[in-house]
């Protein structure tokens, strides 16, 4: 409980103030804005999995959304092999070691194939353990507290970015 306060008082991006990467922007202002995502479907059936899986409604909303926004073709839930799906969900954080060869393979075949992998976690925040092993990743990072989202893209820059739903 007291991680979340921290984090309330800590989140940097509102409304895509401060935030410089034009991809970013355009993406924090059409889902993560109360008021701009109207017109944005989201993907029910990637939906409805997140909200199975007991993850916020309003975090598995904006996730769906994303989804549509990025152009997602296709995502795996919960499985540590890869073959060729856009977006990659894991909501359970078995062995560090595990993920974090899974995620790095995701990186090399990102860059080696010029794709972008969205990777969507859940509960970076759960533990102390978790917060740090988040906290490692060079990448495209948008924390939203209930979960994280990482995107490998050779054409965006390293940055993490911590959001407020």
């Amino acid at each position: 409980m007291l991680q979340r306060i921290k984090y309330t008082f800590r989140f940097k991006y509102r409304k895509g103030h401060s935030i410089h990467s034009p991809f970013i922007y355009r993406m924090v202002r059409t889902i993560f804005m109360p008021n701009t995502n109207k017109f944005l479907p989201a993907n029910n059936k990637l939906y409805g999995l997140l909200l199975e899986d007991e993850l916020r409604q309003k975090v598995a909303f904006r996730i769906s959304q994303a989804y549509i926004y990025l152009e997602c073709k296709s995502f795996k839930f919960n499985n540590y092999s890869y073959c060729g799906e856009d977006m990659v969900i894991l909501s359970e954080i078995t062995s560090y070691e595990k993920i974090t060869e899974f995620i790095d393979y995701l990186r090399c075949y990102s860059v080696k194939n010029n794709k972008r992998i969205v990777v969507v976690i859940k509960d970076i925040y759960d533990n102390k353990r978790n917060s740090s092993w988040w906290k490692q990743f060079d990448a495209l990072k948008l924390d939203l507290y209930w979960a994280g989202i990482i995107i490998f893209d050779n054409n965006l820059n390293i940055q993490s970015f911590k959001l407020r739903l």
